[in-house]
């Protein structure tokens, strides 16, 4: 088995445990392909699926097709397929960009029986269409298409029902772009024919190898399936820059665990296929390897990854890539050198003083703002889920750990399932429902937290007594050096009892930045802009002027009574407590944390 694989594995086109969540992306015109693996049980032996995306409706317009002396294989189009001009002419385009002039004469429309094409195949609920080609095993060499099957629907297992971002639909599924497509997967299985022959009796091709076969589907312009004229390959979707191979990945040091796996140390080399060997540090996410992998813990591991492949903010932990070939998956990211933010505050934060911790959060808040205005819910934030970089400018917070984030605005879970409810807000207590404004929240208890030297929230409580206090409108108390300024803040627009009268992130972010004095990165400016300009964000943002230090009441008059409140120092005159520094020290002997979990000092 493993010499049938290397027929196939070295293929640009072959995009190994690549999940149909990602596919809409890759294949967007009609003739799109490639190959990928997948199973519908634990118990079953992976397939190998070819992925194509079709035109829905085979019975429209007539195309015209480019000369076959053009090279590659946007040049072969078969005589009998029915579609779209300008598809055709966008998969052209994209596959040369300097095409020669195409013939006078366009193709006839199909006269052949066809039948309409189910839409939604794309979807993973829905039932696609699913022709078999079978294989001979390896030491027979020969490959056949065969009779039509159906492939099971897939079962989903997911405890998330996402209310802000619509699941995929059953009915009809278009993949992003002009171009409507739906895509259709088709199985390679080895099978044993004797003698070998390219040709079998109901005349269809045979090869010796999956990419002989789709090569001569390519040359013969014979569509795939016969009885949809428009199943043909045309265009090889290679694997992008985000995928990488295990070849060009060297695991040095494991440095933590994971929920799925190892965490490590790890060389990265990047650009391999240009002759460039440049290798730079990274942290990888290993998944474990006691067993195959089912396919919803693949999808899981896939969506923290499809989350990350967009963000690119200096707050957020950044994603290289993605190692989908074959088992073990790995995740590639940036290698934070001094590791996670609880760790740090365990270890040096009585040393810390006011103003390194004030610059702490408000990395966090950036990041979290940025996130939220590529609408994601973070849906875990904590110290734990921090990690701390050096850089030129002094230590700086970065936002990792996506494993339980969800795009949209809002979703709920489906059931009860083990979560950290000392961070989670009143609602998401109630209804079980998590948003922007969740997050919001948690960043409150994240900010206690790093003035608490990461102790636990609500220490001595258990988590039924906490629920019962945050419902009751309970708060946390704040240690007294922490600032009143920040105390204000948290309790008046992080930790609202009502979503809906909680600030946004980037009310909050702009009010730190008063009391940081910290001045935004560039990418902060560019999604307030965006914002400002009425153009898609995560939710409509009040963006009232910045606060005055004047204007600020001062803490004991919005918490009047709390014996807490009395002890803290209150400014009378609020001024930025912190300006820049070029450098903060670095405390040695913290371990890195990409993601891991850590344990809380015990009292």
């Amino acid at each position: 088995m493993d010499s049938f694989k290397a027929n196939y594995e070295d293929e640009e086109y072959y995009h190994g445990l690549l999940p149909r969540e990602d596919l809409p992306l890759l294949l967007r015109a009609p003739g799109d392909f490639l190959l990928r693996t997948s199973q519908s049980k634990l118990t079953e032996e992976r397939k190998l699926i070819l992925s194509l995306a079709v035109a829905p409706d085979p019975t429209n317009p007539t195309i015209s097709t480019p000369k076959e002396g053009n090279s590659g294989i946007g040049a072969v189009v078969p005589s009998h397929i029915s579609g779209s001009a300008s598809a055709l002419a966008e998969t052209e385009k994209r596959q040369h960009p300097h095409p020669k002039k195409p013939e006078s004469s366009g193709l006839r429309r199909s006269r052949e029986g066809t039948r309409k094409l189910k839409t939604g195949d794309n979807a993973a609920r829905a039932h696609p269409s699913v022709s078999k080609i079978s294989m001979m095993k390896p030491h027979t060499k020969t490959t056949r298409l065969s009779k039509t099957s159906h492939e099971k629907k897939p079962t989903e297992s997911s405890d998330i029902v996402n209310s802000g971002c619509s699941a995929p639909s059953n009915s009809g599924s278009s993949v992003p772009g002009s171009l409507k497509s739906t895509l259709r997967h088709f199985i390679l299985t080895p099978e044993v024919t004797t003698p070998p022959s390219r040709w079998t009796n109901d005349k269809t091709l045979t090869a010796d190898t999956p990419g002989e076969l789709i090569q001569m589907y390519r040359l013969s312009r014979q569509p795939i399936d016969k009885k949809s004229p428009n199943t043909v390959l045309i265009n090889p979707i290679k694997r992008p820059p985000w995928e990488l191979r295990h070849d060009n990945v060297t695991l040095q040091k494991k440095i933590g665990e994971g929920q799925y796996g190892d965490v490590w140390t790890a060389k990265l080399r990047i650009r391999p296929h240009v002759g460039i060997n440049k290798e730079i540090d990274v942290a990888v996410k290993q998944t474990k390897t006691e067993e195959s992998m089912s396919k919803e813990k693949i999808k899981e591991v896939m969506k923290e990854a499809r989350l990350m492949r967009n963000v690119d903010h200096p707050n957020v932990v950044k994603l290289y890539g993605v190692v989908v070939e074959r088992e073990p998956l790995l995740i590639v990211m940036e290698l934070v050198d001094v590791g996670g933010l609880d760790k740090y505050l365990l270890l040096t934060g009585d040393k810390l003083n006011a103003e390194l911790k004030i610059s702490f959060i408000q990395d966090a808040a950036w990041g979290i703002e940025y996130l939220h205005h590529k609408r994601i819910i973070h849906c875990d934030l904590a110290a734990r889920n921090c990690l701390i970089a050096t850089t030129y400018q002094g230590l700086m917070v970065k936002i990792s750990d996506f494993g339980l984030s969800r795009e949209g605005e809002t979703y709920s879970l489906r059931e009860k399932k083990k979560m950290p409810v000392k961070w989670l807000a009143p609602e998401t207590i109630e209804t079980l429902t998590f948003s922007l404004k969740s997050d919001v929240w948690a960043f409150g208890v994240l900010v206690w937290e790093v003035f608490a030297n990461a102790e636990e929230p609500y220490n001595g409580l258990t988590n039924a007594d906490t629920k019962a206090k945050v419902l009751a409108g309970g708060r946390l108390e704040f240690p007294i050096t922490t600032p009143a300024e920040i105390q204000l803040l948290i309790l008046k627009d992080c930790w609202e009892q009502t979503s809906v009268k909680r600030a946004t992130m980037t009310v909050v972010s702009q009010k730190l930045e008063v009391i940081s004095g910290k001045t935004p990165p560039d990418q902060q400016q560019s999604v307030r802009r965006t914002v400002l300009q009425g153009n898609q964000s995560t939710q409509p943002i009040q963006q009232p002027p910045k606060p005055q230090p004047h204007q600020l009441p001062s803490i004991k008059q919005q918490v009047a009574g709390s014996q807490h409140a009395a002890q803290t120092p209150v400014q009378s005159n609020m001024k930025p407590l912190v300006k820049p520094k070029s450098q903060h020290k670095v405390s040695k002997g913290v371990s890195n944390d990409h993601g891991t979990k850590s344990g809380r000092r015990k009292h």
